[in-house]
């Protein structure tokens, strides 16, 4: 499986939505998947982290290593 470490800026719907359309069986146990994304760009990376880091975001931890 290939590791993706492209970071996302998504709504709290559209998490939620994957979270109920969209699953994965690690160490055999369903969680909700990180969806696949595209490669972003630097300047895309620096909002995302520039969005954390002045507290108008949150990162997000998926669960089993994703």
């Amino acid at each position: 499986m290939r590791k993706i470490t492209h970071p996302n800026i998504r709504t709290l719907a559209s998490v939620q939505d994957d979270i109920e359309t969209c699953s994965v069986c690690i160490n055999d146990k369903w969680i909700p998947c990180r969806p696949i994304t595209s490669p972003e760009t630097l300047r895309t990376r620096l909002k995302a982290a520039w969005l954390v880091f002045t507290g108008k975001a949150d990162a997000l931890l998926w669960p089993g290593g994703q």
